[in-house]
């Protein structure tokens, strides 16, 4: 999102989301929520990245107009209520203020999630693969958060995919890994129980085996868009 961020000329940015890029490119300019820098912006909100589920509540206490720039990195796609926290996004937003938002798409770690299909099916689970398709089913693509952005009042002025790819020597190094604990194990144990993540594991190792490494696949997006001041629909 750095990499492509067009800088606004006021100077005052809020961040919300899982890392805290912008705060720590310009702490002087930026307000951030829910990643350990400046905790007392906003009282009694949890210092950790899934705090951000409840944002809509939380922006709700900031002022109309109050900010220049609006930057989501990967904030979007775990927002419980995302129409909600984008029109709050918009009133935060001065006059022809800009969001930037990141997020993954369709096709997230689909390699994984091809191999916990295999899995479920040979294992004939059909409530798992119905939790599976559900889980790999929330994913945003570009025009779905286009609609989105503009349903809340946004005009979409870029958008930019690109994919990139996590390596792993094997499945433990994959389990191992302190954002996978955080972000991604949990809800792949509330999909199947510990017989079908061991048999996933088998099977990853498997891949990576044959294949010298196990490669995930992560497309992303970063979507611009300025406050129209028509509001939202």
């Amino acid at each position: 999102m750095l990499c492509w961020a067009v800088m606004p000329g006021g100077p005052r940015i809020l961040e919300v989301g899982q890392f805290a890029l912008f705060a720590r490119a310009w702490p002087d300019r930026t307000r951030c929520l829910w990643t350990g820098h400046r905790p007392s912006d906003v009282e009694g909100v949890p210092h950790e990245p899934f705090a951000l589920r409840h944002v809509r509540v939380v922006l709700r206490a900031l002022r109309a107009g109050a900010f220049d720039l609006v930057v989501s990195n990967l904030g979007v796609n775990n927002f419980d209520d995302a129409p909600g926290a984008l029109r709050e996004c918009h009133r935060v937003l001065g006059a022809g203020g800009i969001l930037g938002l990141s997020s993954n798409l369709v096709g997230h770690m689909r390699e994984l999630y091809a191999a916990f299909e295999r899995v479920l099916v040979a294992a004939g689970d059909r409530l798992a693969l119905e939790r599976l398709r559900r889980h790999v089913g929330h994913r945003a693509t570009v025009a779905s958060l286009r609609a989105s952005l503009e349903s809340a009042g946004f005009r979409v002025t870029a958008a930019r995919e690109r994919e990139a790819v996590l390596r792993f020597a094997s499945s433990g190094a994959l389990f191992a890994h302190h954002f996978i604990r955080l972000g991604f194990r949990p809800a792949w144990e509330e999909i199947a129980g510990p017989a079908a993540l061991a048999a996933l594991r088998a099977e990853l190792d498997r891949v990576a085996s044959a294949e010298g490494a196990l490669r995930l696949s992560i497309p992303l997006a970063c979507l611009e868009a300025r406050r129209e001041d028509r509001g939202p629909r």
